[in-house]
């Protein structure tokens, strides 16, 4: 069993959360561009704090939400709301900035949340020295989503117990068009490695989708 990758598919999954963070923000007659972004970027940033179903739907198209992805975390026994509840127990945020210039406009945040990456090391070496009767019995038996579950637990109590919090300045770049501004993909990965505590998502070799 590849743990780093089964940790990553979820991890992974969890961008498709970040995708539409400006694909419904449009403009009210009473709200300038600024104070619009704010408002919704705020919006979504609480999604985060508190990240149940129903929070973070509507930052989430249909497709993201019944992906072959969720389908097979599911096969493996993982849920993706309760990673997620894990992930983002200690996450917060700080809105410094919203500077809009015409049609463009960043937004400078300050994220603070567990240092995933360390955290996932911390559980795969807990399954790696597993040494009693029933875990060596899984690996000869070849029980793939026991093991998975063993893991899990070992990475939610890493998470839940961590004090190993990073805080990482970012600038997320969003465009606006037909009145409705949308994030920049090319600063999301920026951005959700540091929702996820680990600067840019899990090191350079790490597509910023998937």
């Amino acid at each position: 069993m590849n743990t780093r990758k089964t940790i990553l598919k979820v991890c992974r999954l969890a961008l498709a959360v970040a995708l539409a963070i400006g694909a419904t923000v449009g403009l009210s007659a009473c709200k300038s561009d600024e104070q619009e972004i704010r408002a919704s970027v705020e919006t979504m940033l609480n999604a985060f704090k508190n990240p149940t179903k129903e929070n973070l739907s509507p930052y989430m198209s249909e497709a993201d939400k019944d992906s072959a992805a969720q389908e097979q975390l599911k096969e493996s026994g993982i849920d993706f709301y309760e990673f997620l509840a894990h992930a983002l127990k200690h996450f917060d945020y700080k809105i410094n900035e919203v500077k809009v210039e015409g049609n463009t406009a960043t937004v400078k945040l300050d994220i603070t949340n567990t240092n995933i990456r360390n955290a996932m090391a911390a559980a795969r070496l807990d399954v790696s020295n597993m040494n009693d009767e029933e875990s060596m019995q899984l690996y000869q038996n070849g029980d793939t989503n026991a093991l998975i579950k063993k893991l899990m637990e070992s990475l939610y109590k890493h998470l839940d117990e961590s004090t190993d919090l990073v805080t990482t300045s970012v600038e997320l770049k969003m465009n606006k068009e037909n009145g409705t501004w949308t994030a920049d993909e090319g600063s999301l990965n920026e951005f959700v490695g540091a929702v996820y505590g680990v600067g840019a998502l899990f090191g350079s070799d790490t597509p910023a989708y998937m």
